[in-house]
């Protein structure tokens, strides 16, 4: 055996060699080291065949012509099942990525390599599970579900992550205002046809105060929901010439209730809120304060509201509510204004009755007068009348009197003349 065939066969030794190594860094290292193996063990081939054919090696162009041959063509095999094909279905699940298209999660083979297209697959891959994830976010805020906190930005780079997270807080913030807003837009609306509903009660019936009590302590009760409702009107007691709270209408209010229904200004809750002129809520009242009786038994109401009526800063009435549930803002709110109306109703249904109780007085003296006129008109006519009786009594007597005087000169002359006679 000649030195080139020696040559020869180690450097075809040196090829296959590299080719099993270039092979192994393929499934353990790296694409970049397969590839350099590659072209160095392609390089030696064609060392090889210059080589021998410039030392006219004919025997070893015979062996390094296939060997090179077969060399290349698993190099290309290789290629495409290690390369060109992982390539193509990576660049496949990009641009589906790039159409928005979410596909399945990169095939485990390729998940499963340690060169570069191994890493490239798992970053595509972790890209589709993060995007799966925002995709799923992102409809569950189209399905307005904001209960989904499980879902995190990737970074604070993450623009589309960092954009849905604030998205989905927007609408959370808006969901609230909009609630905030429906709420106080009920609560006016019920404010609103609350007073309604009460002023138009309070316009029929302007002038019977007690009628207008019963009505309205039976609608607010019902209007708020609650079990017992009463109404304190302001009077001054005469004997003592103290202002003093008495019970005028109630609903729901039992017979021991009633008798005891007097209070003086400062004194309970009622006569309290009267003195303070403000209004009352209590939420744990005492056990004997009040008592609801049914046929089943008693209960006891554990919220409680006072208001007290007011105009022009004089206390008119006290209005007292009890329920066995929460009395909410907007009804204590109803109740405050409602009030003021109810205080200028009964105190003009007040100055009423005042009026019409000096028109009838008056109209009893206008009576009156008119009888003592009449009476005294009557007087008049038999006054005049006995003066044309004594005037006319008084002409006869002149007339008598005259009668006489002449009667007396004719007897006078008649004696005269008997005296001459004689």
């Amino acid at each position: 055996m000649n030195l080139n065939t020696l040559i020869a066969l180690a450097a075809i030794t040196l090829v296959c060699a590299m080719f099993v190594v270039s092979v192994f860094f393929i499934f353990k290292k790296s694409l970049i080291t397969f590839m350099s193996l590659s072209t160095f063990a392609v390089g030696s081939l064609c060392i090889l065949i210059t080589y021998s054919l410039s030392s006219k090696g004919i025997a070893a162009i015979y062996i390094a012509m296939p060997l090179c041959i077969m060399l290349s063509i698993a190099y290309i095999a290789i290629g495409i099942y290690f390369i060109q094909s992982p390539l193509k279905y990576i660049n496949k699940n990009i641009r589906n990525i790039a159409k928005g298209k979410l596909s399945n999660e990169i095939e485990e083979l390729l998940l499963n390599r340690k060169d570069e297209i191994g890493i490239l697959a798992n970053s595509i891959n972790v890209t589709q599970i993060e995007l799966h994830k925002t995709a799923e976010f992102a409809k569950s805020i189209s399905d307005r579900n904001f209960d989904n906190n499980s879902f995190q930005p990737l970074s604070t780079d993450d623009e589309i992550g960092n954009l849905l997270v604030e998205m989905r807080n927007n609408l959370i913030e808006n969901e609230k205002q909009e609630a905030v807003r429906k709420k106080e837009e009920h609560n006016r609306n019920y404010i609103t046809t609350g007073i309604a509903k009460f002023s138009e009660t309070l316009q029929l019936t302007n002038v019977d105060t007690q009628a207008m009590g019963d009505k309205l302590i039976s609608e607010m009760v019902d209007y708020v929901n609650a079990c017992q409702g009463a109404i304190y009107m302001l009077k001054c007691n005469d004997h003592t010439d103290e202002n003093c709270l008495e019970l005028m209408s109630a609903v729901a209010y039992d017979r021991h209730k009633k008798i005891d229904a007097n209070f003086k200004i400062g004194d309970s809750l009622v006569g309290r809120c009267a003195f303070e002129k403000k209004s009352i809520y209590m939420t744990d009242i005492p056990d004997n304060y009040i008592k609801i009786t049914s046929g089943l038994g008693t209960a006891n109401p554990r919220n409680l509201l006072l208001v007290p009526a007011i105009i022009e800063g004089k206390v008119i009435a006290v209005i007292e509510l009890s329920s066995f549930y929460a009395i909410e803002e907007q009804m204590i709110q109803l109740i405050e204004k409602i009030s003021e109306n109810i205080a200028s109703t009964f105190n003009a249904s007040k100055n009423n009755r005042h009026t019409l109780m000096l028109l009838e007085e008056s109209k009893k003296y206008s009576e009156e007068m008119a009888a003592q006129e009449e009476e005294l008109r009557q007087n008049i006519e038999e006054l005049e009348a006995t003066q044309e009786e004594m005037k006319r009594k008084e002409e006869q007597l002149r007339a008598i009197s005259q009668q006489l005087d002449n009667q007396e000169l004719l007897i006078k002359e008649k004696i005269t003349q008997l005296k001459f006679a004689n």
